[in-house]
């Protein structure tokens, strides 16, 4: 294998090692930009770290986030937790534009339950301490109202990250999940599907598996398939590799407006070079032609 079929994340997940297996449970929300968001998509894992973020046989579900966003309208959004033997529970979102900044604005219609913390411009949406529903069995959901900016201004994606947690008030053996999905700017140019590349984290190493996950949403009223590759574009410009794809072509087959996934599992070799590069995701129709793309920075840790 190539030294260079591994380059990844360019990622600050670093800078909350510290709190790994050390920090107490965050019961009452968690730190903000763990919602597996860009520019770094931290999630749960950072601290919850006993096990590897979508490992579990649970999920966490956005549901409510509307195809094509009306500018100014206000939407419902909730958030599901599923996992059977959780007694605890937890999660954090945000909508984003693909430039990082806040895609429109939350409201928080359920004040014992769920928050609004916010991180320099950012604002996300969290659990309280209540809303952690300790001793419960799930699923377990939260709503929130959004509304949209007052200006068709880009396509927004909402990510998420769940906590399904033991109730053990530590943070081993808990099930982490995130998920992410689309709601498209009414432009006049809407695509078939949309895509949400979303890492496990940005500073994988060497010796590791880095895994990517591509979200995708059919917006079409009839079943439709896809497929997704992969590529890395070097800071020099040139694309690794030089033809052909990095992952993939990886096939999805979606059922009409239905939501899916890929996920590409990268080995990163021990003498994989210390490089910062760009992943590149596409989606593409079944001729080959482009449907949607979206890309990360990322950097090899050693």
């Amino acid at each position: 294998m190539s030294l260079l079929k591994t380059a990844l994340l360019l990622g600050s997940a670093g800078a909350f090692s510290a709190l790994a297996g050390a920090a107490p449970p965050f019961s009452s929300g968690p730190p903000t930009g763990m919602a597996s968001n860009r520019p770094y998509y931290n999630n749960c894992t950072v601290c919850h770290s006993s096990t590897l973020v979508n490992s579990g046989s649970g999920s966490v579900v956005l549901s409510g986030v509307p195809e094509v966003y009306v500018p100014g309208a206000t939407y419902t959004i909730t958030v599901t937790d599923t996992e059977l033997t959780a007694r605890r529970w937890g999660f954090e979102m945000i909508a984003q534009r693909a430039n990082g900044t806040m895609g429109g604005s939350f409201t928080i219609t359920d004040a014992v339950n769920t928050q609004i913390q916010s991180s320099g411009a950012l604002d996300y949406v969290m659990h309280t301490d209540a809303g952690s529903h300790a001793g419960m069995a799930g699923p377990t959901s939260w709503s929130v109202d959004w509304t949209a900016p007052q200006l068709a201004d880009g396509d927004i994606a909402f990510t998420v990250s769940g906590n399904c947690a033991n109730n053990n008030s530590f943070t081993t053996g808990d099930k982490i999940y995130n998920n992410a999905i689309m709601a498209a700017a009414p432009d006049g140019s809407i695509a078939d599907a949309y895509l949400i590349a979303q890492p496990n984290l940005t500073n994988p190493k060497r010796g590791r598996t880095w895994t990517i996950t591509g979200r995708v949403r059919n917006t079409l009223d009839v079943p439709a398939s896809f497929d997704v590759v992969t590529r890395i574009r070097m800071p020099n410009g040139s694309y690794y590799p030089p033809t052909g794809w990095f992952g993939g072509p990886t096939a999805l087959a979606l059922a009409a407006n239905a939501s899916g996934f890929v996920r590409f599992n990268h080995p990163v070799p021990m003498q994989a070079p210390l490089v910062t590069a760009t992943y590149e995701m596409y989606l593409r129709n079944p001729a080959g032609g482009l449907v949607y793309q979206d890309s990360f920075a990322f950097t090899v840790a050693p």
